[in-house]
């Protein structure tokens, strides 16, 4: 907090109102790290989350606010100090002074009240920092590519189950890194060489090395400084509207479909000033075998004793045994199948009284109509009921029921409990949850097409 207050003290007023806020905000992400060990609840005191996207700025203006008060004030920076060039906590200077008064200088940077330590390494001829090897020739600073002893050949599998583009790309930027980082032509090569062979340890296709290798080769080390002019960086529009979706085996099917239907949108004059002549494809990270067998916190402990063979699971969808609506429902039961053999498991414990469920009414017809709701489930089943009586036109299972059916048929309704949701430890909107779910039930029971349902809402998923 203090950094923050020291990187705004000197804002004008007119921006007074949006700093507060921003200070404000900032305060409650920092304050209030709140995490979960042993079944017990924590809070940060000190220091920011790890992962936190805001995590590298706040460090910036951390490193920039220690810079003013410890470095840029000592009589032996103004000096002897040439250049100081920082990237987050990673430091290059150029020292004029001797050895000693180097050593020196780093005690006294050392010596401050942050819990900052700089570990340093000089030399006349040759220094590392980040990913480069920045070298004296003839006079002359010369860089090249640094890889760190204990570096191994991680570049990932062209096996892995990755968006292609994704994996076909890695080459080309290795190659167009190389040919940045590399002052002299001969090294250049020689790093060229370097990435072809541990791409093919890989497996990647030696054409797609070639390819990208060339592509470097074409352009100067030049273009890739100024990436303005090299046209490496294709200009984006902001307002284009991007299919965004999880990725998965079949995302070449869902990029085919899209791309052969892709013309009818450009027919509609509004849409079609938001779209590009390709789709835009954007994956979600799916579920990985990390993800699924080493979480990053572990399902909540089975407060119940086990079942034994004389007890019944608690899966499952049954009567509560205590309303008027007990004798619409269908059940007891744990799967639920449609008249079109399309199933379901029923894996939550749910009753007429339960509430933020996903239910399906089946008709005399064997039609369903999927629908989901926040109250008690036996109160959404009446009304469903009254309308029917009161023959309700904006209701799509009462307008079917005056076409179809008789009045005195509607005691032979059926309802089913098919998913209650609930909320993990760490919290979540229940509500939207509820009706994203009853999207996807209404898709998996294909209720608009073969159903009750007049319509499917897919602007929960946005």
């Amino acid at each position: 907090m203090k950094t923050l207050h020291y990187t705004f003290k000197d804002e004008s007023a007119s921006y007074y109102h949006f700093v507060e806020m921003l200070k404000e905000m900032l305060s409650l992400t920092l304050t209030n790290n709140i995490f979960l060990f042993n079944n017990q609840y924590y809070r940060q005191k000190r220091g920011v989350a790890m992962g936190v996207k805001f995590a590298p700025a706040i460090a910036n203006l951390f490193m920039g606010m220690f810079e003013d008060i410890h470095i840029y004030t000592d009589t032996m920076y103004r000096e002897n100090v040439v250049m100081w060039s920082r990237f987050i906590d990673d430091v290059l200077l150029i020292w004029k002074g001797t050895s000693e008064e180097l050593n020196e200088f780093m005690k006294r940077a050392n010596g401050n009240p942050f819990g900052i330590v700089f570990t340093g390494f000089s030399s006349r001829t040759e220094i590392n920092f980040l990913d480069l090897t920045i070298y004296v020739q003839e006079n002359k600073l010369l860089t090249k590519t640094y890889r760190k002893q204990t570096e191994v050949n991680s570049t990932l599998f062209a096996t892995s189950c990755h968006f292609d583009p994704v994996k076909n790309n890695i080459p080309k930027g290795e190659f167009i890194r190389a040919r940045r980082n590399c002052t002299d032509s001969q090294i250049f090569e020689h790093e060229c060489t370097t990435l072809h062979n541990r791409f093919k340890a890989r497996g990647y296709k030696t054409r797609f090395i070639k390819a990208a290798s060339d592509k470097a080769h074409k352009i100067t080390r030049d273009q890739t400084l100024n990436r303005t002019n090299s046209g490496l960086a294709a200009e984006k529009r902001s307002d284009i509207v991007k299919f965004i979706t999880t990725f998965c085996a079949n995302n070449r099917i869902i990029r085919k479909i899209l791309r052969k239907n892709w013309h009818l949108l450009k027919l509609d004059e509004h849409i079609r000033k938001y779209i590009d002549d390709h789709p835009t494809m954007i994956y979600r990270r799916a579920k990985t075998i990390k993800s699924t067998i080493s979480p990053s916190m572990l399902p909540e402990e089975d407060q119940h004793p086990r079942y034994t063979w004389l007890q019944t699971t608690n899966m499952g969808f049954r009567k509560c045994g205590c309303c008027t609506m007990c004798k619409h429902a269908h059940g007891p039961t744990i799967k639920f199948t449609d008249s079109f053999g399309i199933s379901t498991m029923i894996k939550e414990n749910i009753n007429c009284k339960s509430k933020f469920v996903i239910y399906a009414i089946i008709c005399i017809c064997n039609k369903i109509y999927v629908g989901s709701t926040i109250r008690e489930l036996r109160i959404r089943i009446r009304e469903h009921l009254s309308s029917i009586r009161s023959q309700d036109s904006s209701l799509p299972l009462a307008v079917h029921w005056q076409l179809s059916h008789q009045m005195d048929d509607k005691n032979g309704i059926k309802f089913i409990g098919l998913k209650k949701i609930s909320i993990g430890r760490r919290g979540g909107n229940r509500e939207l949850s509820l009706r994203q779910q009853e999207a996807r039930t209404i898709c998996h029971f294909r209720a608009t097409r073969v159903g009750l349902n007049s319509d499917n809402e897919m602007g929960v998923f946005l």
